[in-house]
């Protein structure tokens, strides 16, 4: 990426801000979105400025990253994609104990053993606009929009995870899913990559980097992945998948 695109692109990010900006003021748009699209819109200017630092194919990171954003609105068109998130949840952590990471007591209302599946959407993203630290809910909250389809406002999130926490796995591998299924699989294997580099022992990575290679036509770099992955104990589901990806792949 050349200094030029970096700066064309953090000049529309800019324009994008003061219009949203605009809009809050005139009343156009209310506390709750005006806050979201600025979360987006920070979001992708720290990714732009990450990308071109550490993402090594310029031809990938060259594109824009609104695209990625706006593409992402229609993914699943034609697309089959299987057995993701869900499958892969770490056996022993409590999911409430996950979400509720970093998240003041009187936030949560004092009461112990809350259940915050309970929480709305909504009222989530407003616990994390009043405390832009909580990860740990962003990242729940990131996981229902993708379980949901809502792809553009799960990515904003995972990338605020980054601009927080540049090292941190899940944020890096779930980005680099959704630049795969955004049109983006060299962006997606890099990425996916970089959180097997923080974390070599991250099965749902391991996974992710076997389909984009696949569907990028890398059997052999496919093939690699699968066989790293079927050494973890799986569940059922994963494992009959990921054979059944290995058997194509290996034809």
């Amino acid at each position: 990426m050349s200094a030029d695109q970096i700066a064309d692109q953090i000049e529309q990010v800019e324009r994008d801000l003061n219009e949203v900006s605009a809009q809050r003021d005139t009343g156009e748009l209310d506390a709750a979105a005006a806050d979201r699209l600025t979360a987006v819109y920070e979001a992708e200017r720290a990714a732009v400025l990450a990308t071109a630092a550490e993402v090594g194919d310029s031809e990938a990171v060259g594109r824009s990253r609104a695209r990625m954003l706006t593409g992402a609105a229609v993914l699943g068109v034609g697309i089959v994609v299987i057995a993701v998130v869900g499958a892969f949840s770490l056996q022993g952590e409590n999911p409430t104990d996950a979400i509720a990471d970093g998240i003041p007591s009187d936030v949560l209302g004092g009461e112990a053993g809350v259940d915050l599946s309970s929480i709305s959407n909504e009222e989530m993203e407003a616990v994390i606009a009043a405390n832009p630290g909580i990860i740990g809910m962003r990242l729940a909250l990131a996981e229902r929009y993708v379980q949901d389809g809502d792809h553009p406002s799960a990515l904003a999130h995972y990338l605020v995870v980054l601009d927080q926490d540049p090292d941190r796995a899940e944020a890096l591998a779930m980005v680099g899913w959704l630049s795969f299924l955004s049109g983006e699989p060299a962006l997606a294997e890099s990425f996916i990559t970089r959180a097997l580099d923080v974390e070599p022992n991250y099965p749902q990575a391991l996974w992710f980097l076997a389909n984009v290679r696949a569907g990028s036509g890398d059997d052999e770099g496919a093939i690699e992945a699968i066989v790293l992955l079927l050494a973890f104990e799986l569940s059922p589901e994963v494992k009959a998948a990921a054979e059944q990806l290995f058997g194509e792949v290996s034809s």
